[in-house]
């Protein structure tokens, strides 16, 4: 009798697992977000890192490279990040 809430959660709702996503960063959680895809799929962990697509140290979430001027904008190239959004994947449901 003293657990009606809890029976009725089990019984008409859904009950999931929580997780969270190594590593917990901005870059990793932001890139998540809007992929809806994890870090290890993304490939984006961090605020800085080494692309091997550009040869050069890559900051994702200003999409821009670090070179000796300092940060350079990147022009949109296939393959940097996942294809499509959450959003879009969302919309075509």
């Amino acid at each position: 009798a003293g657990h009606r809430f809890a029976a009725r959660v089990l019984d008409e709702g859904v009950v999931t697992m929580l997780t969270t996503q190594f590593p917990s960063t901005t870059a990793a959680h932001v890139t998540t977000l809007h992929t809806g895809r994890p870090v290890w799929e993304s490939g984006v962990f961090e605020w800085y890192y080494f692309e091997p697509l550009l040869d050069a140290i890559f900051s994702p979430l200003l999409h821009a490279r670090l070179d000796d001027a300092g940060l350079v904008d990147v022009p949109a190239t296939a393959g940097l990040f996942p294809e499509s959004t959450l959003y879009e994947e969302l919309a075509a449901r």
